[in-house]
């Protein structure tokens, strides 16, 4: 995915597709800890806040797209 960036301009399957990436990343990162303590992990605070942080770097990755197209054009 090249950090979100995609040549074709911003396209809502990509965005889907960082936003999954990034995800499953910080839950693999965190298996280790979901292995540990299953019954007091997750708790809904950690799945806020890996939703709302995967969401952000969706969002900062595309603007960052959108303005690289804009300074190509």
């Amino acid at each position: 995915m090249g950090l979100g960036v995609n040549p074709n301009g911003n396209n809502w399957k990509y965005a889907l597709a960082n936003f999954a990436v990034i995800l499953g990343t910080q839950i693999l990162f965190n298996l280790n800890d979901l292995m540990a303590t299953p019954d007091v992990f997750p708790t809904p605070w950690w799945i806020c806040k890996t939703m709302l942080t995967s969401a952000v770097a969706t969002f900062i990755f595309a603007g960052y797209n959108k303005l690289t197209a804009k300074k190509e054009t």
